[in-house]
């Protein structure tokens, strides 16, 4: 017994030790997502600036990357669903989901983050300039492998 115990407290120190030591992308690889607004931050933020990021680097796959924006924008994230061309739909139950399980938690600052970042995505997605929503005059900036000088 003497000897387990004295093993559990070694590999206690271990990992102990482990965590403090270790670097920045260890502690992000074991990290975990379960707050509401990491799932919402991820999701809603950091792929989709992912995708565009990579649509705008001068690789062959470019026209690619642009469309996968483009789709992943209109089909997973955007809250707004118009029933006719099947967008939103998966954006509106992916925020609705989460809301319900922060409340369900009762988590209200998670809650609150999750509001503001539905609040942000709604205004990218309703906010028009120039009788076009601002979404699309990001799109605009990406390159579909259309030739438009005609």
């Amino acid at each position: 017994m003497g000897k387990e115990a004295a093993q559990n407290e070694m590999e206690h120190q271990n990992e102990s030790s482990g965590q403090a030591g270790q670097s920045w992308h260890k502690k992000l690889w074991n990290s975990r997502i379960e707050q509401g607004w990491q799932w919402l931050l991820y999701l809603d933020f950091l792929l989709p600036a992912v995708l565009f990021l990579l649509a705008w680097l001068p690789l062959s796959m470019r026209t690619f990357f642009a469309q996968l924006y483009h789709q992943y924008t209109l089909f997973i994230i955007k809250p707004v669903p118009n029933f006719s061309s099947m967008t939103g739909i998966i954006g509106l139950l992916i925020h609705i989901g989460l809301i319900i399980r922060t409340i369900i938690r009762r988590k209200w600052l998670d809650l609150s983050v999750c509001l503001f970042f539905l609040g942000v995505l709604l205004a990218f997605f309703l906010i028009e300039i120039d009788g076009t929503a601002l979404n699309y005059h990001v799109i605009r900036l990406l390159d579909f492998g259309v030739n438009t000088s005609r």
